[in-house]
């Protein structure tokens, strides 16, 4: 039926891919102009389409259908009809299947793979089981992989409701045959270990790369495939699967056999018990993260020094060198700033210059210490004199001495203010000192 691309049905929905076709219907993507969002079409058979008892079973239970919400479960919007043609609209999965992985692999799927496809199935049925909703045709081909790796269930309870489609021969009963139980095949009522029976065989073939336990060739009678894979379920034990793949253990290979049983009540109650046993006899990789230990950090001289916050910080040793040394380098620069000044004071004037007594009183040098990230010493030194001329000099980093004479004598006061580490050469050596010479204001002066 490709001539519908293009086309746009009941003015909504407009079909632009075909997708695939299946044993009920043929598969496209359409875009619902009201969702504003790309659907799943199934375009049912022409002989289903125009089945009345198939239509009105269907429509019956399409709103229990659209009630079945569940995160791994494919959403169903319902059944619509166009003139003569029926479909069945459905959220689009962009993504795989589960048939479609394996046919790739070509070889048996890790342990660990299958748990992870097997976890959401089981989730997804357990669900729709608790609701009353026999999925009926549980296979790979109706377990979607999405892009984003969330594995869904499609197609739930479809197959079901073609029993009562009297054209339907080839799906009396429902399901596709080589995932049917035999009950199933026989025509009797549905359970859950129905769906139990077809997850079996799904199980089986992850586990052995393709492989199906009941294919019909082992029967020697001239029948239908469909017959034949009857018949081999009800008078054969299913083969073990450690045909295909012999690393499968024997706790796993259990679990298939019990999946697998002939009579109903042999087989596993609910899926949450399948999912008990496949999680005891399938390793998890899941191990816990432990984050790595932090580095040590060598503290530098620029750097705060790390504390473990259990034990407390080793009390700091005062150091008397820092106020001592600057306190040396303020008395050197107090000299010669005295030196220097007496010698332009004698330049300056006639009177013969006195060297003035220098008291030098007791220096009270503080430091105050203040630890952060990068330790920072401030210390002060106040250093005074009496003399009789008057000079004031302040000293920095680099000395520089301003004298000042003033009419009246005031002790000159030298505050010298450390803020970094003076260098020696930023000293001036004191000159050799020579005694006074007096000399009477009436004798010449030599030339």
């Amino acid at each position: 039926m490709s001539n519908l691309l293009g086309q746009t049905l009941l003015r909504r929905y407009r079909v632009d891919d075909f997708i695939g076709r299946g044993a009920m219907a043929d598969v496209y993507k359409v875009w619902d102009d009201q969702r504003a969002a790309y659907l799943a079409m199934k375009l049912l058979r022409e002989d289903l389409a125009m089945d009345t008892i198939f239509l009105r079973r269907f429509r019956r239970e399409a709103q229990a259908l659209a009630q079945l919400q569940h995160p791994h479960i494919v959403r169903f919007y319902g059944l619509e009809e166009d003139d003569l043609l029926a479909f069945i609209l459905m959220d689009f999965i962009d993504g795989t299947t589960l048939q479609q992985e394996i046919r790739v692999a070509r070889r048996p799927l890790p342990a660990n793979r299958v748990l992870e496809v097997l976890r959401p199935v089981c989730s997804a049925l357990h669900f729709a089981h608790r609701q009353g909703m026999i999925h009926c045709d549980i296979k790979p081909s109706n377990i979607m992989i999405h892009n984003n790796g969330t594995i869904l269930v499609a197609d739930f309870g479809l197959a079901h409701m073609t029993e009562a489609a009297a054209t339907s021969a080839l799906l009396l009963g429902g399901g596709t045959f080589g995932y049917m139980a035999p009950e199933q095949a026989r025509g009797d009522k549905p359970t859950v270990r129905t769906d139990i029976y077809a997850l079996g065989i799904v199980l089986f073939e992850m586990l052995t790369g393709g492989e199906r336990p009941f294919t019909g060739e082992a029967s020697d009678r001239a029948g239908t495939a469909r017959e034949n894979v009857l018949w081999e379920q009800l008078n054969m034990a299913p083969p073990s699967p450690r045909r295909w793949n012999p690393d499968i253990t024997d706790q796993l290979e259990q679990i298939v056999r019990r999946c697998l049983a002939i009579a109903p009540e042999e087989r596993y109650g609910s899926t949450l018990d399948l999912l008990e046993d496949l999680e005891g006899a399938i390793p998890s990789d899941r191990a816990v993260v432990v984050a790595p230990p932090l580095p040590l950090m060598k503290a530098s001289t620029a750097s705060t020094s790390i504390v473990s916050p259990t034990q407390a910080a080793p009390p700091r040793r005062r150091s008397w060198r820092v106020p001592l040394a600057m306190g040396a380098v303020a008395l050197i620069a107090l000299l010669s700033g005295l030196i220097l000044s007496n010698r332009l004071s004698g330049s300056a004037g006639n009177e013969a210059p006195t060297l003035p007594a220098i008291n030098v009183a007791t220096e009270s040098p503080t430091a105050t210490r203040t630890a952060t990230a990068a330790p920072t010493a401030t210390a002060t030194t106040t250093a005074t004199s009496t003399a009789t001329p008057t000079e004031t000099a302040s000293v920095t980093a680099t000395p520089t001495f301003t004298p000042t004479r003033r009419p009246t004598r005031i002790p000159p006061t030298f505050t010298p203010t450390a803020v970094a580490i003076v260098s020696p050469t930023a000293t001036t050596p004191a000159p050799k000192e020579h005694p006074p010479t007096h000399q009477s204001p009436h004798t010449p002066q030599p030339p």
